[in-house]
């Protein structure tokens, strides 16, 4: 079983900073919030065991509808309760967070039962392919990918999610929602590959579900670079209050004269190109609604595309600073009921809208698709 994670759940629930005397005076409301929480996930994952052993029994599927609405409703309830108390919890994280982390660890437990042994120790035993991080000298190379990050899952099994073909990527990414609003609803059929993102430590994010890589975005408003995520660039070039619609004016504003210009190097024929590629492009609409994340909102991406805390995020290449505004992102996808506009991704929802290609928006760039 992966301990480590289990102290990360702890972590997150306790959120509390030590204090000698402090302890004397009773607990804080910050600490009254730790220990509701702690209450609440408690009785989540007893939930999701009683369902599991149920399932067992009865043959039917394991329901776990009364789980997860009670947590999330309880989850809230914590938050709410801390506000009235005066104070507010020490966490960031959502009812959902906590879920997914809390689904994986049951989930362990119940692969452990019913596989009678103990996947997760780190040793191979007889019908385990993997365990933790002793693959036995596989790769997703060696199992037929091109490359990508495998994984082992709670039942000591291959999960080769992370794991991509030639053509860059084998599987269609799932909208991430995991909140179940009824019987065939997305977040009860989850359909698609669970995201997966890798921080390459460049600026760059892989999808290891599409083979797509992203530019990463810093917050620095003193800072002139394409890379901070609120400086903005027009899909075409106008002047004296023109529209975008003759030909001449497609797509040749400074999203492609500075932004692409910049990333591709183009003034210098490529010698020092973003990250050492000179393929950086505009995504379509479809490739830049597969990073939003529509479990979160506000921004809807997942935390490799928006760290918690991104004022003076400078460092692009730090793994632990990334930024996506609650805005609207250019696409190179044009309506064709509508030449003078262009699709647009808005992060604060994950909604698609069309603008006058005039505007000037925020952009993220892609590499690899094609």
């Amino acid at each position: 079983m992966d301990f480590n994670r289990l102290r990360i759940v702890g972590a997150i629930l306790a959120g509390l900073s030590a204090g000698g005397d402090a302890a004397l005076a009773g607990p804080t409301v910050e600490e009254k919030c730790s220990a509701d929480k702690a209450k609440v996930a408690g009785k989540y994952s007893s939930c999701r065991l009683k369902a599991e052993a149920k399932a067992i029994r009865t043959g039917n599927p394991a329901d776990f509808d009364r789980c997860d609405e009670k947590l999330l409703a309880k989850w809230d309830k914590a938050e709410q309760l801390a506000e009235r108390r005066g104070g507010a919890c020490v966490d960031t994280f959502t009812g959902f967070d906590i879920q997914s982390l809390l689904i994986d660890q049951t989930g362990v437990v119940t692969g452990v039962i019913s596989a009678g042994s103990f996947c997760g120790d780190g040793i191979l035993q007889f019908g385990e392919f993997c365990d933790g991080s002793n693959f036995n000298g596989e790769s997703c190379e060696s199992l037929g990918f091109a490359g990508g990050f495998l994984t082992c899952d709670f039942s000591c099994s291959f999960d080769v999610s992370g794991c991509f073909s030639e053509c860059g990527g084998s599987q269609f990414p799932a909208t991430g929602q995991m909140y179940n609003f009824g019987a065939g609803s997305d977040g009860d059929v989850r359909a698609g590959a669970v995201l997966s993102y890798v921080d390459n430590g460049d600026g760059t994010i892989t999808d290891t579900n599409t083979g797509l890589m992203w530019e990463k975005k810093i917050k620095d408003s003193d800072s002139e670079s394409v890379h901070e995520v609120d400086r903005q660039f027009d899909w075409c070039a106008v002047s004296g209050g023109g529209t975008c619609q003759s030909a001449s004016q497609w797509m040749n504003g400074s999203i492609t004269s500075t932004f692409l210009a910049t990333l591709n190097d183009t003034a210098n024929g490529g010698q020092n190109c973003f990250a050492g590629y000179c393929d950086w492009r505009i995504p379509n609409v479809k490739e830049l609604l597969s990073i939003v994340t529509y479990q979160n909102a506000a921004p809807a991406v997942s935390g490799e595309f928006s760290t918690p805390s991104c004022t003076g995020c400078t460092d692009i290449t730090s793994t632990s600073c990334s930024c996506t505004a609650l805005e609207r992102y250019w696409t190179s996808t044009t309506p064709m009921t509508h030449f003078g506009g262009a699709f647009y991704v808005d992060f604060h929802t994950g909604e698609v809208i069309v603008a006058a290609k005039q505007l000037p928006l925020r952009v993220r760039a892609v590499r690899g698709g094609l």
